[in-house]
């Protein structure tokens, strides 16, 4: 395999790579349809990965797909695994995030070449003292974002969940992306760097289709 230097001049000589994400979320959630359209995932994970392009090209950029689920979906999918008796179902176990995406409407929606991101609350709990705003599997491609809470780190809630998917685990260092807890930083290592370079291509873009032909990235 080529020296990280050495995949870098070659990916100069190249377009940007490009990540592809799936935002899932519930018809008339404002705060969700908010992030949505602040384009607020998308732009926390491309100016992180690509502000730290000496260590981390290639320089990315993203293509953004939904799937808004009605209300009534929404419910059949979500309730069943929540609290009841909760006004917004919102996820308060682990247990809860893994059973979200065996449902048949969370699974309709899902695309395997993307990174999909469920918009959904979290309950008011802590997990080792830290409140939870988010969850990935690491090295996977299902994710789950409190909208309200991306607000509030807007620069890297999202980033971060997309680190833990294209496998990065949890450090401690508070100047960085991956840091354990909140607050996170914006920095990367070489070595995440090089994690993040082997797995891009897992979440790459489809063809562009122009006409007949197919215009590729």
């Amino acid at each position: 395999m080529p020296s990280r230097s050495g995949r870098c001049t070659i990916q100069k000589r190249r377009n940007v790579r490009c990540m592809c994400i799936n935002i899932i979320y519930r018809q008339g959630d404002y705060d969700a349809i908010a992030v949505v359209e602040s384009n607020l995932l998308e732009e926390s994970i491309r100016r992180i990965i690509n502000s730290n392009f000496e260590k981390c090209c290639p320089l990315i950029r993203t293509e953004v797909s939904t799937c808004v689920l009605n209300p009534t979906d929404w419910t059949k999918a979500i309730t069943p695994i929540t609290q009841a008796g909760s006004d917004e179902p919102a996820l308060s176990s682990d247990d809860d995030f893994n059973n979200l995406f065996e449902t048949e409407q969370i699974q309709s929606c899902l695309i395997d070449s993307c990174l999909n991101i469920v918009l959904i609350r979290f309950n008011e709990i802590t997990k080792d003292g830290i409140q939870v705003s988010g969850k990935a599997t690491t090295g996977g491609n299902l994710s789950a974002i409190d909208p309200v809470r991306v607000f509030e780190h807007a620069d890297t809630i999202p980033a971060h969940e997309a680190g833990h998917a294209l496998g990065l685990d949890h450090v401690n260092d508070v100047n960085n992306l991956m840091n354990s807890s909140l607050p996170v930083g914006t920095e990367l290592t070489t070595e995440q760097c090089d994690i993040i370079f082997d797995n891009i291509d897992r979440f790459a873009c489809p063809p562009r289709r122009v006409g007949r032909g197919i215009l590729r990235r």
